[in-house]
């Protein structure tokens, strides 16, 4: 599978996109963007050239773009790959937390996330039941599983993500700190020990 990031803004480098051994690409959503309001021609030519049967193109979103120019049917949106991108992320920065911690124990960088306090999910529990939903809040994995179960037949489809959107809001805020200066090294949105910001490629 090809990964083609380079902005496509004059007709060689479109004209890579038409080589028949590139049959798997993927397409960052940014790109597509920008080629849409700098060229109308070029981006008609990315178009037709997408709708090829013969080809694949993915689109790899980007969580801090959230305003799509370009229409999300054009690709087809390559969720695999950026699950994949987060997990790998996630065990970087737990593995170099451990690691500066090891080395550095009274001055490592790292990021905590505090438990919230039962109540500020009142407004999450009370939401969800009036749609005959049950959301366990006793831990972030209750909380997670009951969000993966929390769907109603005839529901929206986006029924799920604003409850999700909700229990965000409902959490506290997380923050760097010193290893030296606090023992609770844990983050409870992503229920893991330790952790801290050594890369974050989903953001870029």
């Amino acid at each position: 599978m090809a990964v083609l990031s380079v902005f496509f803004s004059c007709k060689p480098n479109i004209d890579l996109l038409e080589d028949p051994c590139l049959l798997n690409v993927v397409i960052l959503q940014t790109v597509l963007q920008e080629i849409r309001h700098r060229s109308a021609p070029v981006y008609k030519r990315l178009r037709d050239i997408i709708s090829t049967p013969q080809k694949h193109f993915y689109a790899f979103t980007n969580e801090h773009h959230c305003a799509k120019r370009a229409s999300r049917k054009l690709v087809r949106v390559h969720r695999e790959t950026n699950s994949m991108v987060e997990e790998f992320m996630l065990l970087a920065n737990i593995s170099v937390a451990e690691r500066i911690v090891g080395e550095f124990p009274e001055c490592a960088l790292l990021r905590r996330h505090p438990a919230p306090p039962p109540s500020n999910y009142d407004i999450l529990v009370k939401a969800a039941k009036s749609k005959n939903i049950e959301i366990q809040v006793d831990s972030a994995k209750a909380l997670a599983e009951s969000l993966d179960r929390a769907a109603v037949p005839g529901a929206p489809p986006y029924l799920n993500t604003l409850l999700r959107i909700l229990a965000t809001r409902c959490m506290m805020q997380a923050i760097y700190f010193c290893s030296g200066m606090e023992p609770d090294t844990h983050h409870y949105g992503l229920a893991t020990a330790i952790y801290t910001h050594f890369t974050s490629p989903i953001r870029r």
